[in-house]
């Protein structure tokens, strides 16, 4: 059980500009799985994925800057990138963290 890779592209973006990023990751099994982005604060600013069941393999979602609330974040930095996988027990869990910079 593990998340084997994951890529943010483009890693900076400009949401001031419409600017959106891809984030890519791959899972080794079938997994229940959740994808939030955090402030450089570690603050939970959006969920993008939240506890869906997924197979082995591949998956992307895309990120247009914006917070749960629907508003284009205010503050420049360097967010990060959480995915969180479970099994099926739900006892097991794995996370990865990536980074993206939003640029003003």
């Amino acid at each position: 059980l593990q998340v084997s890779a994951l890529s943010v592209t483009p890693y900076a973006i400009y949401p001031a500009y419409g600017e959106v990023t891809f984030i890519n990751y791959t899972i080794s099994e079938e997994a229940t799985v959740s994808v939030d982005i955090l402030d450089p604060s570690g603050n939970l600013v959006r969920n993008l994925v939240t506890d869906e069941l997924k197979t082995a393999g591949e998956h992307n979602v895309m990120w247009n800057a914006k917070n749960n609330s629907g508003l284009i974040i205010a503050t420049a930095g360097d967010y990060w990138v959480r995915v969180t996988m479970k099994d099926a027990t739900g006892f097991t869990t794995k996370t990865r963290v990536g980074n993206i910079s939003i640029l003003r």
